[in-house]
């Protein structure tokens, strides 16, 4: 259930495009971070006993405040500043609503696997996207819309039937490819390599089994590789031109926006070097009207350095479930941490944190697993 009005918001975000895409997405995504909110407060005993948790809210915290300073006391407030505050925590929100599902329910992230399914529709969707883009030449018409089926890899990974997880891994893969995300098809070829890796790895079945995985992803490789030719030649793409120019076009403009955020962020006063300037806000103080496109400054500027050392917490002490993951169900393990390498790649040459709607998938199988897993353990 908690799926459905997370895809309303990213089929709704991504029809936006052509108008207002679907009603009340905004403020859905609101009453979303609400709830999840309220049902910190009500679970927040059992809550705080995961430390991943504990990281999260004291981010929370260290959110909320710098943001409600900018949106409701330095600037007039107003419906979109309420949207604004929601939006800020809405990932954490999902997280914790997760975790209450995985904790409160049994088999919740095997069963979870049939969110994949919905993979194919945000490639036909983004299909519509592209071609609009490409007769409006409008680059933020692509903003939400190219990672929803890429943040759905975890659950395509954990299908049974190995032709029906490949064949949806591939519409993930035509899906970035069409995008011509760079940092999309890195991310998504790492994160394979990632898996199959630790598949191969943690599989204690023999030599002979781990030769039967090596053999197949070298066989899916290879078909890979010529559908990805196909794909490429039929829809004029040219992600591997820009592949190949990343130095000479410094990522877009991307090393001229770090320069200038970095400036923006030395240039601040104490306070606001500590503790931050609030969501999405270097798009406000920067002239040249973008955001800082990595997370690695964005994240310092809106809240402050106390707010970037909570956040590099967080993800460490979601890394190290790895150990946990080994030990309650090895199987999860290489899925875990394909999604960490999807995320520190996106990170660091894109945005997650103050564009979440896609990050939320991913937030969304955080807090299955680590709800799942507390239970097994706390029961054991």
């Amino acid at each position: 259930m908690l799926y459905m009005p997370l895809m309303y918001i990213a089929i709704g975000l991504m029809l936006g495009v052509f108008g207002n895409g679907l009603p009340f997405k905004d403020w859905i995504r609101l009453l979303v971070s609400i709830i999840g909110v309220f049902m910190l407060i009500k679970n927040y005993t059992l809550i705080k006993k995961n430390r991943v948790f504990r990281s999260l809210i004291l981010l929370m915290i260290l959110i909320i405040l710098p943001t409600f300073i900018y949106y409701f006391i330095s600037n007039p407030a107003r419906a979109e500043s309420v949207r604004n505050l929601g939006d800020s925590i809405l990932w954490i929100s999902v997280m914790v609503l997760a975790y209450l599902v995985g904790y409160k329910n049994s088999d919740t992230l095997y069963n979870s696997r049939i969110i994949a399914l919905t993979i194919p529709i945000y490639f036909v969707v983004f299909k519509s996207v592209k071609a609009f883009f490409v007769l409006n030449t409008d680059d933020t018409a692509l903003i939400s819309t190219a990672y929803y089926a890429l943040f759905l890899v975890p659950f395509a990974f954990m299908i049974k039937r190995k032709w029906l997880m490949w064949f949806l891994l591939c519409i993930v893969f035509l899906t970035v490819v069409l995008s011509s995300k760079r940092a999309g098809f890195i991310s998504f070829i790492g994160a394979l390599i990632v898996y199959a890796y630790l598949t191969i790895k943690i599989d204690n079945k023999g030599g002979g089994n781990r030769l039967k995985y090596f053999l197949a992803f070298v066989l899916i490789g290879i078909v890979g590789l010529q559908l990805f030719n196909s794909f490429i030649s039929t829809n004029n793409i040219h992600l591997l031109d820009r592949l190949a120019t990343m130095q000479e076009d410094g990522g877009s403009g991307r090393d001229e926006v770090y320069a200038y955020t970095w400036g923006l962020l030395m240039n601040s006063d104490l306070l606001s070097l500590l503790f931050g300037h609030g969501f999405n806000t270097v798009v406000h103080y920067s002239l040249l009207e973008l955001s800082a496109h990595t997370d690695f400054l964005e994240t310092p500027f809106d809240y402050g350095i106390v707010g970037m050392i909570v956040y590099i917490i967080f993800y460490f002490r979601l890394f190290k479930y790895y150990k946990i993951l080994k030990w309650y169900n090895p199987s999860y393990a290489p899925i875990f941490l394909s999604t960490l390498f999807i995320t520190l790649v996106l990170s660091t040459f894109a945005h997650l944190i103050i564009y979440p709607t896609h990050y939320l998938f991913f937030c969304m199988y955080w807090g299955f697993l680590m709800g799942e897993c507390d239970r097994a353990i706390r029961i054991n």
